[in-house]
Parts: C-alpha cells; sequence; structure tokens
C-alpha cells in the first residue's frame, strides 16, 4: 500500500520545486559515451571521398611542379627575343652611321642602373649629356656590340666622368676572350672578375685603365645576351663593384622585356 503525504494544515503554503543548480541537465562524465559516427558511407559517398583526396594530391603535386617548371633561375626572362633585336638593330646599322638605340628612355634606365653608386657627376652626365651610340665591331669587321651612351658635353676633358652608356651584345661562345678584346690596346691594363649569378646569367665586374681611357664595366651575361652598363672617367675605379651590381640586376629583367618586345 502507497504511502500517502502527511496532511496539509491550515494556512501551509504549497511545496516548491526542486531548485536546479547549472549542470544538473547535464550528464555525468561517466555516462557519456563515444560519439554517434552516423550511417557508414555508400559505396558512391566512399568513391566520391577517394575522388576528392585524389583531386587535392594531383592539385598539390602540380602546384609543386609549377614551381620546378616555371619558378627556375631565368625567371621567364626571354633573352633570345632580346638577343635578336639586338642583332637586328646591329645589322640595319650602316658603316660609319651612329645606330638607334633600342632602349626608348635611356636616361631612366641608366639612373635607375646607377643609383646605388650616388655619384652626383654621374647623374650630371645622364641629365645633362648628349646621346652618343656606336656599333663596335669585332676584328672580323662586323658589328658584335652596341653600346648606348651618354657623354659630357665637355668629354674628353678635365671631367671626373666622362660619360655612361648601356653595353648591348648577343652572347660570345667565350665571354672572357670577348671582354679582353674589347679592352684590346698595347697599354691597357684589364680587370675581369665573376661576381655571382642572377637570374640564370653571370655577373661579371671588369676594370680597363689605359692611356687613352678608363672604364669600369658591369655585365650580366647569360646563354643569349650580354646586358652591361659601362661608366668612363677619372675617378670610376673607385665605384663599389657591389652597388654596381645591385643597380644593374634591378634593370635585367626590364631591359630584356623591351628588348623582347
Amino acid at each position: 500500500m502507497a504511502q500517502l503525504p502527511p496532511p496539509r494544515l491550515p494556512g501551509q503554503p504549497p511545496d516548491r520545486p526542486p531548485v536546479r543548480r547549472p549542470g544538473d541537465h547535464l550528464p555525468l562524465p561517466t555516462q557519456l559515451g563515444p560519439p554517434d559516427p552516423g550511417p557508414a558511407p555508400t559505396g558512391a559517398g566512399r568513391k566520391r571521398i577517394l575522388v576528392v583526396i585524389g583531386l587535392m594530391a594531383v592539385t598539390a603535386l602540380l602546384g609543386a611542379g609549377a614551381v620546378i617548371l616555371f619558378g627556375g633561375d631565368d625567371g621567364g626572362l626571354n633573352t633570345e627575343a632580346a638577343a635578336a633585336t639586338i642583332d637586328d638593330t646591329l645589322g640595319d646599322a650602316d658603316d660609319g652611321d651612329e645606330p638607334d638605340c633600342p632602349i626608348q628612355d635611356l636616361p631612366d634606365t641608366l639612373a635607375s642602373a646607377l643609383d646605388p653608386v650616388g655619384d652626383d657627376a654621374l647623374y650630371d652626365v645622364i641629365d645633362l649629356g648628349r646621346p652618343l651610340n656606336s656599333a663596335v665591331t669585332s676584328d672580323g669587321g662586323e658589328p658584335t656590340l652596341l653600346l648606348c651612351g651618354i657623354v659630357d658635353e665637355e668629354a674628353p676633358g678635365d671631367v671626373e666622368i666622362e660619360g655612361a652608356g648601356l653595353v648591348l651584345a648577343a652572347a660570345p661562345d667565350d665571354f672572357v676572350e670577348f671582354s679582353e678584346e674589347r679592352a684590346a690596346d698595347d697599354s691597357a691594363e684589364a680587370n675581369l672578375d665573376e661576381l655571382g649569378e642572377f637570374r640564370g646569367g653571370t655577373v661579371y665586374h671588369q676594370i680597363v685603365t689605359s692611356e687613352s681611357e678608363t672604364f669600369v664595366d658591369i655585365s650580366w651575361v647569360n646563354d643569349d645576351i650580354v646586358i652591361g652598363v659601362l661608366i668612363s672617367g677619372e675617378d670610376v675605379e673607385g665605384f663599389d663593384a657591389d652597388d654596381l651590381e645591385r643597380g644593374l640586376t634591378d634593370i635585367v629583367p626590364s631591359v630584356v622585356d623591351e628588348l623582347a618586345g
């Protein structure tokens, strides 16, 4: 027989419901089981998962391959087409005539290349000098090098910097021999140093001193092309090779792009 609650006295308030504390509605940790994994994937679902994983793997491999295929040292520079433009320019130059320079804004290009040097006399020549382009011939008589130059109006004379120019040529079979031929003078002393690699090519620094001239040349050479900056004058030997290298490598990509068209 069920036990009845005690009788309520007159005026006694009704019983209150039990107080719920935070967390009373949550199961105890010991009452928790492993999460419900849900229904197992069907055959079609399992195939879709494998396809997604496969696509992710292929994408990752293709991404790595893109770095290998397209992220090489040359950075995609079209030096072959650039060299062809130089050859065409030299071929169009008549004997004794001043060739055209294929670089449209030569002062800006030279100023950018020589900016790390920070020499006021250089900037004066670039800003105030006159253009002077020349096609330099080899022993065989054929033009092999294009010099797009800017010279001081007073040169040659008692000036610190006589001129600056952009050297453009198709890559010779032997750049060291090519450089020695450029400095061909009985009184000339030439020092050629290899500075390092850049974008699939090599950077060279050369100082040539002779009775008639002194010039410093910084050149980038790869299998197709030579791009260099030349400065002539009395005190050019003091220019830091690292500054010249940094300035040259800054302009190489834009010069190649302009020549390649």
